[in-house]
């Protein structure tokens, strides 16, 4: 598949380009595609119309400028790349990746909340206004989901597809500025396990962290990745940001994770 993708492929007498068409194109039978190793065996999940992941690149705790970030403030930034010396706090401290859900009906591990205000970027609590009080694992019946939902389109880079940031505890609410897709916002990390996410740290390792770790104060207002160009610059967000930032220069308390 690789092969094909990275080549140039002609189907049904339609030749695309090297790389293939914009992920949204559902002609590139690629990207409709389901690939084993993209889910996860425990995740719940309706049928779709392209191929689904179950695995999130980390960009650590900013939810501004998330597109076109000026620095990485996570192990992942889109556009940019990061290399094991850019790491500071060093790799067995640094998330990699995560596990997050798929659509399943209006389950908050699968969905996000779109064209939600900006409002919200200066306050992550807000976010958990969209949560149905009635069915805590739901959003509101009246909040505007993502079509695709959360790993809808595992060849897309959109932060709804295959970010998320170290915020909002795992298990989460995940709120789109705006539009629905490529927007600034909260993407968490979330799985089918009960209480918590499987992480991959930067030097490989692999744990499950509980959905209760410590995530500071979720009144503050988030960093901008600007911040932590000249300088460290700690995590307002707990041990949850610290793990998520790469040069936040924090110390992390094992005990709480």
């Amino acid at each position: 598949m690789w092969d094909k993708i990275s080549g140039g492929v002609t189907i049904d007498g339609v030749t695309y380009p090297p790389m293939g068409p914009a992920p949204w194109d559902q002609t590139f039978k690629f990207w409709t595609s389901e690939i084993a190793t993209f889910r996860c065996p425990s995740g719940e999940y309706d049928q779709a119309d392209f191929g689904r992941t179950n695995y999130a690149f980390c960009i650590g705790d900013i939810a501004a400028n998330i597109h076109q970030s000026p620095v990485a403030r996570g192990t992942f930034a889109c556009g940019l790349n990061v290399k094991f010396e850019d790491i500071k706090d060093g790799l067995s401290n640094s998330i990699a990746m995560a596990e997050i859900g798929t659509r399943s009906k209006r389950r908050i591990a699968g969905q996000v909340a779109t064209r939600q205000p900006i409002d919200i970027l200066r306050q992550p609590s807000l976010c958990f206004s969209t949560r149905n009080t009635n069915r805590p694992d739901e959003y509101n019946d009246s909040v505007e989901l993502l079509k695709d939902g959360r790993g809808g389109r595992w060849a897309d880079g959109a932060a709804a597809y295959g970010l998320f940031n170290t915020i909002l505890p795992p298990n989460s609410v995940s709120c789109a500025v705006d539009g629905p897709e490529a927007a600034d916002g909260y993407y968490s990390s979330a799985s089918s396990h009960p209480g918590g996410v499987q992480l991959v740290f930067a030097d490989g390792a692999v744990r499950f962290i509980a959905e209760s770790i410590d995530c500071g104060d979720l009144a503050s207002v988030p960093l901008t990745a600007d911040q932590s160009i000249e300088s460290p610059i700690a995590s307002p967000f707990g041990i949850w940001g610290a793990l998520g930032s790469i040069h936040g220069r924090e110390k992390i308390d094992n005990d709480g994770l």
